[in-house]
């Protein structure tokens, strides 16, 4: 529901029961959100900023790196759907992040972003430079 900027019913009626405004419904989801351990959690640490944002499509590639429940193989391995959690590309664990922050098969195009917007793509930077790059009027070619 964080990806898709919409909170979760539990909040959203306890909001509406107690009349709270818009502040208090999500200060109320961030605070329910920051007690939760997941990848995306990990990624999106903010629920106001992510959700506050007034561009950036969320498409099926970035659902996928921020849900965590895609193309990796310790999600296929979970399943049985592979036989191994390894990268068919350089044999590391293929966690949520991996491509995207890790992985040498994609070491050049990473290069590139990290140059574009001059900082080092992790688990704690990625989000926030989605939202700061734009923000700034220098989108990411690379995105």
């Amino acid at each position: 529901m964080v990806i898709a900027g919409l909170p979760p019913v539990g909040i959203t009626a306890k909001a509406r029961g107690e009349n709270w405004d818009v502040d208090s419904l999500m200060n109320g989801w961030h605070e329910r959100w920051e007690k939760r351990e997941s990848w995306t959690r990990t990624v999106i640490r903010d629920v106001r900023e992510w959700t506050n944002r007034v561009y950036g499509e969320v498409v099926y590639y970035l659902t996928q790196f921020l849900s965590g429940h895609g193309e990796n193989a310790s999600y296929f391995h979970r399943f049985g759907k592979r036989p191994n959690p390894s990268c068919a590309d350089c044999v590391n664990l293929d966690h949520p992040g991996h491509v995207v922050l890790e992985c040498v098969r994609w070491h050049a195009r990473r290069l590139v972003a990290e140059v574009e917007v001059g900082e080092h793509l992790t688990t704690e930077t990625v989000v926030p430079i989605m939202l700061n790059t734009r923000k700034a009027g220098t989108p990411c070619k690379s995105w």
